[in-house]
C-alpha cells in the first residue's frame, strides 16, 4: 500500500528518543523529509546523523517545545528547509512522577506545558500553511492514561486527557480545509524512559528491572501479556499521518495491546 508519504514534510517533536524517534525513522524510510525537534542536541545529532546517511532529507532543531517562542522557530526551521510543512507529529511529553497527594501548582503547570499546550500551539502555529496547500496531518501521542484516573500519574493523566479533547477540537475546526488531526494512547510501551523508570524502582525495591515489569503488568494487566516497542506506536502514527488516512480524522486511537477494557 502506498502510503502518499514520500516528497512530503513532517516535523516530530520528541524525536531523539522513543516512540518520536521510531516515528522519525519510519517517515525517512519512506522518503519523506523531516525535522527533528528535541531538547538533547547531543542525542539529536546522534539520530539525524544516523537517519541522514541514506541521503535523506533530515534535519534536526535542539529546542524545548515547552517555551511558547520555540513553535514559531519550529515552523520557520521547516519551511527554510523544506519550503512546506505536510504534517505535525507531537510526541514530546513528560511526567513529573508525582503522587496526587503531592499536589503542586508548578509540577501540574510543567506537565500541561509540555504534554498539552506545547502540542497544541505548535499545530495551531502550522495550520495556516497546511491550509494554503489544502492538505495537512495533525498527529498528537496522547495516552491511555488519558482516559483511565490514576492518582501515581494525575497530573500526567490529566494534561493527556485535555490533549485528547484538543486534538478533536483542531479536527472539527480544520478538517474542511483538508487538514485531519488525530491522537494515538500508547498504553505502557518500552522507550527509553520507561526503562530508565524501571531500573530506578528495581534499585530502591532491590529487585531486578523485568520483576518490575511483572509486577506491573500483574497490577494492570494487558490482553496480549507484554508491553509494547516504540515502532508498534510509530507505525499507528505514520499511518494517520500519511495520505491513507484520508477518511480518518478526530478519532483517539488506543495502541496499548488491549490494556484498556471500556469503551471508549
Amino acid at each position: 500500500m502506498d502510503l502518499g508519504i514520500a516528497s512530503r514534510a513532517y516535523i516530530i517533536t520528541g524525536a531523539s528518543a522513543g516512540i518520536g524517534k521510531a516515528t522519525a525513522e519510519i517517515l525517512a524510510q519512506e522518503g519523506a523529509s523531516v525535522l527533528l525537534c528535541a531538547r538533547g542536541e547531543e542525542r539529536l545529532r546522534g539520530v539525524v546523523e544516523t537517519l541522514g546517511r541514506a541521503e535523506r532529507s533530515v534535519r534536526g532543531l535542539a529546542i524545548d517545545v515547552a517555551d511558547p517562542a520555540s513553535a514559531e522557530k519550529i515552523r520557520d526551521a521547516a519551511l527554510e528547509a523544506f519550503g512546506r510543512i505536510d504534517g505535525v507529529v507531537s510526541a514530546a511529553g513528560m511526567s513529573t512522577g508525582e503522587h496526587l497527594r503531592d499536589f503542586s501548582d508548578e509540577s501540574w503547570m510543567q506537565a500541561y506545558q509540555v504534554n498539552t499546550l506545547s502540542a497544541i500551539r505548535l499545530a495551531m502555529t502550522c495550520v495556516p500553511v497546511m491550509r494554503e496547500r489544502g492538505w495537512g496531518r495533525i498527529v498528537t501521542v496522547g495516552s491511555t492514561a488519558g482516559r483511565t484516573a490514576d492518582p501515581r500519574f494525575a497530573s500526567y493523566g490529566a494534561a493527556k486527557a485535555a490533549l485528547m479533547n484538543a486534538t478533536r477540537a483542531l479536527s472539527r475546526a480544520y478538517s474542511k480545509y483538508g487538514i485531519l488531526a488525530n491522537c494515538v494512547m500508547p498504553g505502557l510501551t518500552k522507550s527509553e524512559s520507561v526503562l530508565a523508570g524501571y531500573e530506578s524502582a528495581a534499585k530502591h525495591m532491590g529487585v531486578t528491572a523485568d520483576d518490575v515489569e511483572h509486577r506491573m503488568l500483574q497490577l494492570e494487566p494487558i490482553a496480549m501479556g507484554r508491553t509494547g516497542t516504540p515502532d508498534e506506536v510509530a507505525r499507528m502514527i505514520v499511518f494517520l499521518a500519511s495520505a491513507a488516512s484520508s477518511w480518518t480524522t478526530g478519532v483517539n486511537i488506543q495502541v496499548d495491546g488491549g490494556t484498556l477494557r471500556d469503551l471508549p
